[in-house]
């Protein structure tokens, strides 16, 4: 890919958009795909930001959103394996750092 060759970083919704939180879109394989073909490692980021902005409405609402970085994940990971760490770090913590920005009065204005 061009971004590989250019040194780019590449950003990829794994559940092909952004969703609410709320919603069981589960993680798209085409993510491991792009992993394993352009071996290089993947920084995830767990963010609220689904349950505030929908991809597919028009009009967005003003609030709080939260992202979180991880570590990143160096190539050579099985499939079954990294889907497991991307459903962890990037679906289970997103539905944490949500709660806990309701837990505190936080979200959606």
């Amino acid at each position: 890919l061009e971004a590989k060759a250019e040194n780019m970083p590449l950003l990829i919704y794994p559940e092909g958009r952004l969703v609410r939180l709320s919603e069981d879109d589960k993680l798209k394989s085409g993510v491991f795909y792009l992993y394993e073909e352009l071996g290089i490692p993947v920084v995830t980021m767990a963010s609220s930001l689904g349950n505030i902005w929908q991809a597919r409405d028009l009009k967005k609402a003003s609030g709080t959103a939260t992202f979180e970085f991880h570590e990143a994940i160096q190539p050579g990971m099985a499939k079954e394996e990294f889907m497991a760490l991307l459903t962890t770090r990037i679906k289970d913590r997103s539905s944490e750092l949500f709660e806990k920005q309701r837990s505190l009065g936080q979200g959606l204005s």
